[in-house]
């Protein structure tokens, strides 16, 4: 499978955004899930993978791409596209 590579920013939500309440991470990868609206949690979510972020800062450059699909579908993304990253409920 490719493994196509998007270079982006990440801006991470805190609590009082339905964010995390622990703050961004510190590590230097993070993997959850995520989806590319118009999508949805029922409609379009896959697993995700992202590095190259500054590990505690609240926004940052980085880069991403998906574990296990294609950048096609609902997960297809392009110049300007927005993925949604959720942890858990």
């Amino acid at each position: 499978m490719n493994q196509t590579r998007f270079i982006g920013h990440v801006i991470w939500l805190n609590s009082a955004q339905g964010g995390r309440s622990s703050g961004p991470p510190t590590g230097e990868q993070y993997r959850a899930t995520g989806f590319v609206p118009p999508y949805t949690l029922e409609t379009g979510l896959a697993s995700f993978w992202i590095e190259d972020f500054v590990p505690g800062e609240w926004r940052s450059s980085a880069t991403g791409w998906w574990l296990v699909v294609e950048n096609i579908g609902s997960q297809h993304l392009q110049p300007g596209s927005i993925v949604v990253v959720t942890e858990g409920a």
